[in-house]
């Protein structure tokens, strides 16, 4: 599927029209597993303009699933990066009255939340990250509602990938763009675990297996954790007593099951950020990709401090094994924030 040789357009039509049917589970898959929607519940869609043709599809399943209504928010890189140079930075200090209302009452009311990702991962660049920074910023403390629903198991919520142009050329360079595309979506699908005939059922034994590695970790206890390679990563964190490995599906105060993030490998933790000896460095194991990589050195001691600014940028979907890690580093300590493995 990722060999060297490039399609005719005739191969790459003939191609994409055999995958429809995977899309259309795809859909279907992100509507009733993802999203997890209930007759009745409404489904709020963000979507890439880009990608209208699969956000149609998603509506359609929505609506066959029993939803009550679909609220589409669209999203377009050209006019958000238009936004981000025309105003200030001060302009992102609030979120409109119109956009908080609209996230926070949908949240409140019960709507599930699904997130299709597709973006110019170069759509950004030389835009000050102060407002980027602030925009995020206000939108989860000023759509409080919408986040705590979100964080605290009150609204079902998916985020999943779908192509776009820009997109596939960077992971597929030197193809043309209906070439790319058909390769960004047969990446997708295989990465999402959508390329098959039962995709549903093939995410319940995923979970299943998420539940099983769970019970393991946690029966572990561990006190400590070391991560080292010969790339010259040593990290050591302490764990918290009585700390909880979840991962893999997520369940909402009501019992509804659902799956945050599409697709998903990671087992996750909460380790004491008091307790900890790091020269971390951000990895990639597979091509094609472009990474900038770093290594930072930290210790707990307050007498011994380097921290330095890691950056680990990917731009590309891996379709065979990939480790990556993204730090966060505070004022006072690191902490991972995710580990996760295909």
């Amino acid at each position: 599927m990722y060999g060297s040789k490039r399609l005719t357009r005739e191969e790459v039509a003939a191609t994409m029209a055999g995958l429809s049917a995977n899309i259309e589970r795809y859909a279907e898959l992100l509507v009733r597993k993802g999203a997890a929607i209930a007759p009745g519940q409404e489904l709020v869609l963000t979507a890439p303009v880009e990608r209208a043709d699969f956000a149609r599809m998603v509506v359609r399943e929505a609506y066959a699933a029993g939803a009550a209504n679909v609220t589409v928010v669209w999203s377009d890189d050209e006019i958000r990066r238009m936004d981000y140079d025309y105003h200030d930075v001060e302009f992102y200090e609030q979120v409109p009255a119109w956009k908080r209302a609209q996230l926070n009452d949908l949240a409140e009311a019960g709507a599930a939340f699904l997130f299709l990702e597709g973006s110019d991962p170069n759509g950004l660049a030389g835009v000050d990250p102060a407002k980027i920074a602030t925009a995020s910023r206000a939108r989860n403390t000023q759509c409080k509602r919408f986040r705590d629903g979100l964080d605290f198991g009150r609204n079902a919520w998916c985020i999943a990938g779908v192509p776009v142009t820009a997109w596939a050329r960077m992971v597929f360079p030197g193809r043309d763009d209906d070439e790319a595309m058909l390769r960004l979506w047969q990446a997708i699908l295989q990465t999402a675990r959508a390329d098959g005939p039962a995709p549903q059922q093939e995410w319940e034994r995923h979970n299943a297996t998420f539940e099983k590695n769970k019970r393991i970790l946690n029966d572990y206890t561990f006190d400590h954790l070391r991560y080292h390679s010969a790339n010259g990563t040593d990290f050591v964190v302490g764990m918290t007593k009585g700390h909880i490995w979840e991962g893999g599906a997520g369940r909402t105060q009501d019992g509804t099951v659902f799956f945050p993030n599409m697709p998903t490998e990671e087992v996750f933790t909460s380790p004491d950020r008091m307790r900890r000896r790091a020269r971390p460095c951000c990895a990639a194991l597979s091509n094609p990709m472009r990474i900038r990589a770093a290594w930072v050195n930290a210790h707990s001691s307050q007498r011994t401090r380097r921290f330095a600014r890691p950056v680990c940028s990917f731009t590309t979907l891996s379709t065979t094994r990939m480790l990556v890690v993204t730090w966060h580093w505070g004022r006072d300590s690191p902490s991972a924030s995710k580990v996760a493995s295909r």
